[in-house]
């Protein structure tokens, strides 16, 4: 994160931590900056890249939009863009298809779905396994 905001912060005139909300950065910026980083990017894809994550009419994209979609993985990328945060587990009987990040009282962070996440295996979870241990003998006791 932070090479990325130094390399913007250079191409923009500003110090990787004054780069704020409201800055934004044009296409021939963009590949300025990834030139800095020694990483050659297309016309191309930088005009998909843009049409991505966005850009206002005066096809500038907000900076902190681009490198936080970079760096976070889907299933953050939804939480940050839809505020979905599910309380407890998976309920049974319900649909086990939620991508966000999940509060556990027990726990001092969210947790997150794995991102090859199947809602099948969570009802395969449920079920009892197929084998069972038979307790023969505990050492310590008659």
């Amino acid at each position: 994160r932070t090479t990325l905001l130094r390399a913007i912060g250079k191409v923009l005139g500003k110090r990787d931590v004054d780069i704020g909300v409201l800055d934004k950065m044009s296409t021939s910026q963009f590949k300025a900056a990834w030139d800095t980083l020694g990483v050659s990017i297309s016309p191309g894809y930088i005009d998909a890249l843009f049409n991505k994550y966005g850009q206002d009419k005066a096809g500038k994209m907000p900076v902190n939009v681009f490198v936080d979609a970079l760096l976070y993985g889907a299933s953050r990328q939804v939480m940050l863009e839809n505020d979905y945060v599910q309380k407890g587990a998976f309920q049974a009987g319900r649909a086990a298809t939620h991508m966000g990040k999940i509060l556990y009282p027990e726990c001092k962070k969210g947790v997150w779905p794995p991102s090859d996440w199947d809602p099948a295996l969570a009802e395969r979870s449920a079920q009892l396994p197929d084998a069972r241990l038979q307790l023969e003998f505990v050492y310590g006791y008659d």
